[in-house]
């Protein structure tokens, strides 16, 4: 019962946003009562949440690359391109959300280099320094 709600909501995501998906349509889709999906989820984010990080968040996780950047790049690449394919419909991050930009390489490369940026500005504390404070 469990992974039919989550296959009904995997799939009515394709064809709608999260704002328009209801949770009796999940229900008629996944053949359950409506109780049944609030005894298991407070509300519909919880449930999409719980979509999202069963069936969409495992693809997220890469290998290293060769340097910081690079892995760093490619961590920002694989949900760009997961949001830009097939589970890209429903709204989850606010660039998604209001659409004032493209979601794409070209902004994954822009982040990246700010991160690595500031990152040489502002190095961590080495674990001594940390121990001294504590």
């Amino acid at each position: 019962m469990h992974d039919a709600i989550l296959d009904a909501v995997y799939e009515l995501l394709q064809k709608k946003s999260v704002r328009n998906l209801t949770i009796e349509e999940v229900a008629n889709r996944a053949g359950v009562g409506k109780l049944t999906i609030y005894r298991w989820w407070p509300s519909k984010a919880a449930l999409v949440m719980d979509v999202f990080e069963e069936r969409v968040a495992a693809q997220f996780r890469g290998r290293d690359a060769a340097t910081a950047a690079a892995t760093i790049r490619r961590s920002v690449m694989v949900p760009i391109r997961l949001l830009n394919g097939f589970f890209g419909n429903a709204p989850i991050y606010y660039r998604l959300l209001v659409g004032h930009e493209k979601l794409d390489k070209r902004f994954g490369d822009a982040l990246v280099d700010r991160v690595m940026a500031g990152a040489r500005q502002s190095p961590l504390p080495s674990s001594r320094a940390i121990r001294r404070r504590a």
